[in-house]
C-alpha cells in the first residue's frame, strides 16, 4: 500500500522524494498507533533518532532514548496490572 501512495505522490511533482519518504514514515506511525503523542514520538524517534529530545537537571535524552524509557514504562505499568488506554497520574518538577 505504501509504494503505491509513494507512487502517487511522485506523480504529482507537488513534493519531493525526501519529503514523501517523510510523509510516508508519519502515515505509517499514525496507522500503527493512531492520533496520540506516542505516534509524534515514535516518528520523532525515526526520523531524528539520536537528536536530543529532552532535557533536565543536566543531563539529556535523545527521541530514541525517551520512546525505548516510555516503552520501558508502559511495560512496567502494564506489569502492575494497568490496561490499555487506563488513565495514569504523572507528577513532575517545574
Amino acid at each position: 500500500m505504501m509504494q503505491s501512495v509513494y507512487r502517487i505522490l511522485q506523480k504529482t511533482k507537488i513534493l519531493n522524494q525526501f519529503a514523501i519518504w517523510r510523509l510516508l514514515q508519519f502515515l505509517w506511525c499514525y496507522l500503527r498507533f493512531g492520533a496520540s503523542l506516542y505516534t509524534l514520538l515514535a516518528w520523532a524517534a525515526r526520523r531524528y533518532s539520536s537528536q536530543t529530545a529532552l532535557v533536565a537537571n543536566g543531563s539529556s535524552l535523545s527521541f530514541l532514548q525517551l520512546l525505548t524509557l516510555v516503552n520501558q514504562t508502559a511495560q512496567h505499568l502494564q506489569d502492575l496490572g494497568l490496561k490499555p488506554r487506563q488513565r495514569v497520574g504523572l507528577a513532575c518538577e517545574s
